[in-house]
Parts: C-alpha cells; sequence; structure tokens
C-alpha cells in the first residue's frame, strides 16, 4: 500500500500517510520519509509526523535537515525529533552534533533538550567554550534542563572558561537555572 504513495494526489496520500501511520507499522518508513522533502505542505507535514512515531534513529538526520530549513515542515519535524523513538535516537543526534553546521547544530541541540537527553551533557559542555553565539544560546538553554548534581561542577567551571563576556553571561544563567531545576528535583543543591 506504502509504494503507491508517489502515484496519488496530495490529498489522498496525506490520508493514506495518516492510514499507514495508524497502523503503526514502520514498513512504510521509506516511502513516507520520501515526502517529508515534498513541495506541498500538507503532504509534507503529514510524512513528518508519522516519521515521529514510525521512523527510527536512521531518520534523524532528514528530520534535522528539514527543520533547519526553517520552511512549514520545521514544526513537524521538530515535534517528530522530540518523539521519535524507535532505534537509538538520541546517539544518533549526538554524532550528527560534531559534524553538523551552525543551523543543524542549533536543532540538534533543541532536539536533545526536548528529549530530555541528560546523556548529551559531556558534549555539550565540550562544545560551549567553542561555539558560535547561536550555538552557543541553544547549548545553554539545554544544559539549564540537562544538567543534574553530578554534572554541576563542570557547568560551574564552564562559566570561568567562557572567552567572551556574553558567553559568560549565558552559562552564568544557565548555571542560575540548572540550580533551580535540580533544587525542585532533590530538594537541596550541592556546590561543593
Amino acid at each position: 500500500v506504502a509504494k503507491l504513495l508517489p502515484k496519488l494526489d496530495s490529498l489522498t496520500q496525506v490520508a493514506l500517510i495518516d492510514a499507514l501511520d495508524q497502523r503503526d507499522d514502520p514498513a512504510a518508513v521509506p516511502e513516507i520519509a520520501a515526502l517529508a522533502k515534498n513541495a506541498v505542505a500538507e503532504v509534507q507535514v503529514a510524512a513528518l509526523d508519522a516519521l515521529g512515531n514510525l521512523g527510527d534513529d536512521k531518520d534523524v538526520s532528514l528530520l534535522i535537515e528539514v527543520a533547519a530549513k526553517g520552511d512549514a515542515g520545521q514544526t513537524a519535524a521538530r515535534q517528530a525529533l522530540a518523539l521519535i523513538h524507535r532505534g537509538t535516537p538520541n546517539q544518533a543526534l549526538l554524532k550528527l552534533l560534531s559534524r553538523s553546521k551552525t543551523e543543524s547544530q542549533v536543532e540538534i541541540i533543541h532536539a536533545l533538550n526536548n528529549r530530555g537527553a541528560t546523556e548529551a551533557v559531556p558534549q555539550l559542555l565540550r562544545l560551549a567554550t567553542q561555539a558560535n553565539e547561536p550555538v552557543g544560546t541553544a547549548v545553554f538553554q539545554a544544559l539549564a534542563r540537562l544538567v543534574d548534581q553530578p554534572q554541576l561542577n563542570a557547568l560551574v567551571q564552564t562559566v570561568g572558561e567562557m572567552p567572551t563576556e556574553f558567553g559568560r553571561a549565558s552559562a552564568a544563567d544557565a548555571l542560575g537555572s540548572a540550580c533551580r531545576h535540580i533544587q525542585n528535583r532533590h530538594g537541596t543543591v550541592d556546590l561543593s
């Protein structure tokens, strides 16, 4: 049934994508993924929504590419990145992080943050001192949410290592937010 997708008009494509998504069968992913860059916005959004449920870690790079474009599919791609659960999507995102361009790095960091990917903290801390402003802003937003007690001292150290005043201010804001989150989760913050 999925092989019919390229031959159908856009309205029927959307309906068929939704039906395939409801079947919860990942066998349809290749045909659906081929439509994720579709010029017809409704088809693209339906395909991206379905990939959030049916896709796996191999679809992460496509979703990042669409999200980084910033067109009509950006919101759906971001939502799919937050929802995708088959395979190891967090590891796929981390592999893409260091070799991506700025726009993609920002989207990867947002996805890791939205997914609550605490395993990303060490890589984000390393990236923080080297990142340009858009990436650095995304890094510190993520660190503010993802850092827990064991990584708090590393974030304190990062504040002092930032090469610019803007970076130090962003890192300090992230540290303050992280402390509030840790306080809410554990009832106390240990800075020893």
